[in-house]
């Protein structure tokens, strides 16, 4: 399932958590929200998981739009960064713990059931034909794909009728509400679009009515006389009744939302008023704050109108872009199989056994058993299952939360800092493991850490936050390779990367230290910062081939040194400037304080940073 974060703004009054945040997340993908304490990482896992109201922006998953749906219906696994295990149910127990909260599960073990039983009823019809009982099989799968196909296209006119009400909307706020806060300029946008979108919902249910209105009496054109009828019918009502049913849900919620976000803006005008007269009384200012003024009530009526002509395009659009012949196509396709399907291919006793045996009734208890036992198995927990919390190791109890997160099979895994509580060594091998368990599965992950390292190495895409801000969203290579700002370039990277504020002459060229560095055409009389990272510097007993930026050699002493293995760390002392360098130890292994080294710089390492506004990134040499 895709992930599509449009414009998310998630303001607390006294500061914004979440500024302007967007983000685009394919199916299957595993993604690292990273950054350091108090960036919004994991306020923006919330708010997809839905446990946190955004103040304005959209969140889509695979299109449909979840911004105003519960966390319940939102399909979704969420892991804690304390894990939340409950220390007196075994493994067994916590893991299942979800489907036994979960009515969604216990419907879908009803539904088995009643599959079950028509599925029988059709065998003794048509143990005579087996052609018909296959058949008939694959038609009733197709429809379920076609309606699927469908709720996708319905998806695109969905976002097509909120971008075009969008523009709309933004242009009649700022006009009506001009000298009102932004706060609440955001919910009242949010309040009008949901009144569009309740338009698109009401046709989108039309739609589906008119489908399966046509199911019905195509079907009740077939031959009554016909047996074979009966189980083909309950097939098709099966169908129509789960989905009609989804619809309907769908509206009833919303037009209770609707209702109460029509109290809520009546509260949020109230606020509004006693907002004002504090921020009036403390300037010493007093004046009569009006909420409606005299336009008020024909700027509603004009929004009004602008409804009905939103909806006049919703239909055009939803006429032109589906093909809403399913009923009759399928229907036909139904009678041609029973009426056309002339060859007699009778059930073998061998092939009515291995049927019946497939055929049989399950229990709650029974699934629940088969969902644990299948999870356990693809987290390797087996053999743990009947062990309380307390006697599990860390990794094993991160895995259990994992498992209890996927139960319910959702679509999207969320998890918040989930490594946070495991020892070096044992978050390394389970970072490796959630890596190859996500690729296995497929599930589309959201992975909130501030631990670069677990970022780089396991995410397809990471996004760097700060302050509520998005401030690069790449694939590790290039978050590392070429930081956008320098934010990015300091927070990626260990050792951190060294910087030195310099400037740029007329001529393009810069000087460190007194010597000449290299020549920037693009680049004149600007005020710079000039970052390299210590793995890009190498000391002169480094033999191995390198293109070095230029045939100069600078001079350091070493004012601090760190023996890490096969690592070595020194700090050296160039000029005004402190800087750091990596390098193998075995070039290096006697160290000394105040020990002069000699060292160069790489060619496409040196990144120059702009020293104003958001330092971004002007260029690397």
């Amino acid at each position: 399932m895709s992930i599509k974060l449009r414009n998310v703004t998630i303001d607390y009054g006294n500061f914004i958590a979440v500024n302007n945040f967007s983000i685009d997340i394919k199916t299957g993908e595993l993604v690292s929200l990273l950054g350091p304490s108090g960036c919004g990482k994991s306020t923006t896992l919330n708010a997809i998981a839905g446990l946190i109201q955004i103040t304005s922006g959209q969140i889509l998953f695979d299109g449909i739009d979840v911004t105003h749906k519960s966390t319940q219906s939102r399909n979704i696994g969420l892991v804690f960064q304390n894990y939340a295990l409950y220390p007196h149910l075994n493994v067994f127990q916590n893991i299942a713990f979800p489907l036994y909260q979960s009515k969604t599960f216990k419907k879908n073990v009803k539904k088995i059931n009643n599959e079950i039983k028509l599925k029988s009823k059709q065998l003794k019809i048509a143990n005579q034909n087996k052609l018909i009982f296959q058949k008939l099989d694959s038609v009733t799968s197709e429809i379920k794909v076609q309606t699927k196909d469908i709720r996708k296209t319905l998806s695109t006119i969905e976002d097509w009728i909120i971008h075009k009400s969008s523009e709309y909307i933004k242009n009649f706020i700022e006009d009506l509400y001009k000298d009102k806060f932004e706060v609440f300029k955001n919910k009242q946008f949010s309040y009008l679009l949901d009144k569009v979108k309740l338009i698109y919902w009401q046709e989108y249910k039309n739609i589906f009515v008119n489908i399966f209105n046509n199911f019905q009496n195509e079907l009740s054109k077939l031959d009554k006389n016909l047996e074979y009828f009966k189980s083909v019918n309950e097939i098709v009502s099966m169908i129509i009744k789960d989905i009609n049913f989804d619809i309907r849900a769908f509206i009833d919620s919303n037009i209770i939302l609707f209702k109460t976000a029509l109290k809520s803006h009546i509260k949020s005008i109230d606020s509004e008023i006693v907002l004002a007269k504090k921020i009036a009384k403390q300037k010493g200012e007093t004046f009569e704050f009006l909420v409606k003024d005299e336009d008020y009530a024909k700027k509603q009526k004009e929004f009004d109108e602008k409804c009905e002509e939103f909806k006049k395009e919703i239909v055009s659009k939803m006429h032109e872009e589906l093909s809403i012949n399913l009923a009759k196509e399928s229907v036909e396709k139904i009678v041609d199989i029973i009426a056309n399907t002339k060859e007699i291919a009778s059930f073998t006793s061998e092939e009515l056994l291995e049927l019946q045996q497939n055929l049989q009734l399950t229990s709650f208890r029974k699934e629940v058993r088969k969902a644990v036992q299948e999870v356990a198995e693809r987290v390797e927990i087996q053999s743990q299952l009947f062990k309380k919390p307390a006697e599990l190791s860390g990794g094993q109890q991160q895995r259990v939360a994992i498992a209890r997160s996927i139960v319910k099979k959702p679509k999207i895994l969320l998890l918040d800092e989930p490594l946070s509580n495991l020892d070096a060594k044992l978050r390394v091998s389970t970072r490796e493991w959630i890596k190859r368990f996500q690729m296995e599965t497929g599930i589309t992950t959201v992975f909130v850490t501030h631990d670069q390292e677990e970022a780089l190495s396991i995410s397809d895409k990471i996004y760097v936050m700060s302050k509520g801000l998005l401030q690069q969203g790449d694939i590790p290579v290039n978050i590392y390779e070429k930081p956008a700002n320098l934010f990015v370039a300091n927070f990626i990277g260990t050792p951190t990367m060294n910087f030195m504020e310099n400037k740029i002459n007329d001529k393009g060229e810069i000087f460190i230290n007194g010597q000449k560095l290299n020549k920037i055409s693009s680049l004149k009389n600007r005020d710079v910062i000039i970052g390299i990272r210590p793995e890009h510097i190498r000391v002169s007993q480094d033999t191995s081939k390198n293109e070095y930026l230029n045939d100069q050699e600078y001079e350091a002493e070493i004012i601090t040194y760190e023996l890490l293995g096969k690592t070595n760390y020194i700090k050296l002392k160039f000029g005004k400037e402190e800087i750091g360098v990596v390098f193998d130890s075995r070039i290096l292994s006697k160290l000394d304080y105040k020990q002069k080294i000699k060292f160069s710089f790489l060619k496409n390492h040196l990144y120059v940073f702009s020293k104003d506004g958001e330092r971004e990134l002007l260029e690397v040499i």
